[in-house]
């Protein structure tokens, strides 16, 4: 859902059928239009946040269960598992044996231990510690003036300087670094901008033409020590809407 200034007011994800949309458009009196985008459209239509902006995820599907069925689903678990136990107690020794067999030969082939002791810990502990020990680096970077990220966005975007150029991670699906090829980093600039509830940072070229648009909290003294260090012209202004809107729409990428 967009605005008059192409700013977006909400964004529902989701399958949404286009037939549907112009007939509710219709009869609300309301503008539908169905667009395709590329990934770097995607983005920066995404990004073009309006004030009060926000992601609408959908209502539940099923209302939630009453107390009466609540209590029936615990009565078919209870009863289940006494069926179980009755089978259990049933069934003669050497059954069991056989099916024991036959689960460890099955799993001696496949080896399925040994990959559940590759894969449980990868996914309980080496993962989670993967990510810890990239934030902390990546804060000990931060704090250098080596690179820079948005304080509710650790994961992504990244920026750092390559040797003379801008090096912006993050911002695809691949999470591969794209540099601003064609601008050293002596001819951007950075602009760290709020508008009513909005806040976020853009790259600028000299011209003033926004190259890159980040929406999120970038931390004033991170920025600074970031532009400080590699010779970056670094500003900060409350921008009026109309400006924003401006900004916001010319942007060549961006990452909502």
């Amino acid at each position: 859902m967009a605005d008059a200034d192409g700013l977006v007011l909400a964004d529902l994800p989701g399958e949404w059928p286009t037939g549907l949309g112009f007939a509710f458009a219709a009869r609300h009196g309301l503008e539908f239009r169905a667009w395709d985008f590329t990934p770097i459209q995607a983005r920066q239509f995404l990004s073009r946040r309006a004030p009060g902006w926000g992601i609408l995820r959908g209502l539940p599907v099923r209302p939630p269960p009453t107390r009466r069925q609540r209590i029936a689903r615990w009565a078919l678990v209870i009863a289940g598992v006494v069926c179980a136990a009755y089978a259990i107690h049933l069934l003669p020794p050497h059954t069991w044996r056989w099916i024991r067999s036959a689960v460890m030969s099955v799993a001696d082939v496949l080896e399925l231990k040994w990959l559940a002791l590759m894969v449980s810990p990868l996914g309980a502990v080496l993962a989670p510690a993967f990510r810890r020990i990239d934030r902390a680096l990546l804060g000990r970077r931060v704090g250098r003036g080596q690179a820079l990220a948005a304080v509710d966005r650790p994961s992504r975007p990244r920026i750092a300087v390559n040797g003379e150029r801008l090096e912006i991670g993050g911002l695809g699906p691949d999470r591969q670094a794209i540099r601003l090829r064609n601008h050293r980093i002596d001819h951007i600039g950075l602009l760290r901008y709020r508008c009513e509830d909005l806040a976020g940072l853009f790259i600028l070229d000299t011209a003033g033409v926004p190259l890159y648009h980040f929406p999120g909290r970038w931390t004033p003294a991170d920025v600074n020590r970031f532009a400080v260090r590699h010779g970056i012209t670094y500003e900060v202004r409350d921008l009026p809407r109309p400006e924003y809107a401006t900004l916001a729409n010319a942007a060549r990428d961006a990452s909502p």
